[in-house]
């Protein structure tokens, strides 16, 4: 009886802290180091559903990062986005469907800073970014992520924290601009 209640208490702490993990936010806050997974309900609102250490970078990832701190994609910033696909980089792991993925790393040379997005929706994710560097907040530019693709973020300095807002999914067809703001 006694290992029956265990269990029971278990499974109800456990409901509990996956029920307080999937609410609703407005916004999420990411150290450096850390990831974490959105989903979105069907009325569009974000649920933080996963947070936790970053895993390493994949083959893919790494070698676009080192690209964008070698300064390959110097032409990609502010407004202007550009395509990290190429017949040298190694095959990209499939991406999550129906989930935002976030990465906040250091990119390989530890001194730059990324923020790898990855959309595993069929409609666009879009969102607004204020970095944090010792403590200070600046707001920053990023794109707009296409639908079960991959967004690349870089700055070529170290940063603390970056947090999140007006996260959301909006209609892309083939052929539509990618926005930065």
């Amino acid at each position: 009886m006694r290992a029956f209640v265990f269990a029971v208490a278990a499974v109800c702490m456990f409901a509990g802290a996956a029920s307080a993990q999937s609410q609703l936010v407005s916004s999420v806050t990411i150290e450096r180091g850390e990831a974490a997974t959105l989903h979105f309900d069907e009325g569009g609102g974000a649920m933080l559903i996963e947070r936790g250490v970053a895993p390493p970078l994949t083959p893919f990832e790494e070698s676009v990062a080192h690209d964008l701190s070698g300064g390959a994609f110097d032409y990609a910033i502010g407004p202007v986005s550009a395509p990290m696909t190429g017949d040298k980089r190694p095959t990209p792991s499939p991406i999550t469907p129906h989930a935002v993925r976030l990465k906040f790393v250091p990119a390989p040379d530890e001194e730059h800073t990324l923020l790898l997005v990855e959309n595993g929706y069929e409609q666009a994710f879009r969102y607004r970014a204020l970095i944090y560097i010792e403590g200070e907040g600046e707001a920053t530019d990023v794109c707009l992520v296409m639908p079960a693709l991959r967004g690349f973020e870089h700055w070529p300095y170290r940063i603390d924290r970056i947090e999140l807002s007006a996260l959301r999914l909006q209609p892309w067809r083939e052929g539509d601009a990618v926005p930065c703001a």
